[in-house]
């Protein structure tokens, strides 16, 4: 089961929901400008206007694979800056489905690494990680059900062809041969 498949829809529900809240700090990631247009046919702002992360999650997701990779080591690379939003952004920026560098698990530990020097943050930004955490931690959880479902319906499968392995059945006698018995018993 792929958690991007269930993660995903739930972050863009959630997109209007939150109030905007600016990316880390202008220039460390790159926007698209102003004339694209992001989720719901809506400008995305330019590179001068602070965007919510959710907005930035909903234009990434549309990026190219090659805006992704970039926008990936920019994430990184803010993440080590010691930044405690830029784990966030970077944690965002993992759980793009289908993408190379996605790591559920890695965002998870980013998340967590997060909420716990959050105390300073943005509410809204604890909020968005804790819900991120929240969901990852429920896919998982989903995940090793389905994987334990799966390990069942593979034993089940086996065990019901070792059983129903039908076993020879006997030749079927001839009249002829029924005959002769009948006449060496007289």
């Amino acid at each position: 089961m792929n958690r991007a498949c269930l993660t995903i829809p739930i972050l863009l529900i959630l997109t209007g929901g939150f109030a905007a809240s600016s990316v880390a700090q202008r220039n460390e990631l790159s926007m698209p400008p102003s004339t694209s247009s992001g989720p719901c046919n809506q400008p995305y702002p330019s590179s001068k206007t602070p965007a919510s992360l959710l907005q930035y999650y909903a234009w990434l997701r549309s990026a190219s694979p090659e805006e992704q990779a970039t926008q990936y080591k920019r994430a990184r690379s803010i993440a080590s800056s010691g930044k405690p939003r830029g784990k966030l952004v970077l944690a965002l920026t993992l759980i793009l489905p289908e993408a190379p560098f996605a790591d559920f698990e890695r965002a998870a530990e980013l998340l967590g690494d997060y909420l716990q020097n959050a105390d300073k943050e943005d509410p809204e930004d604890r909020s968005l990680a804790e819900l991120l955490l929240t969901l990852l931690d429920k896919v998982a959880r989903l995940e090793e059900q389905l994987d334990q479902l799966k390990a069942i319906e593979k034993d089940i499968t086996e065990t019901e062809q070792s059983v129903n392995v039908p076993a020879p059945a006997p030749a079927p006698e001839s009249n002829d041969e029924r005959e002769e018995d009948d006449t060496s018993s007289r």
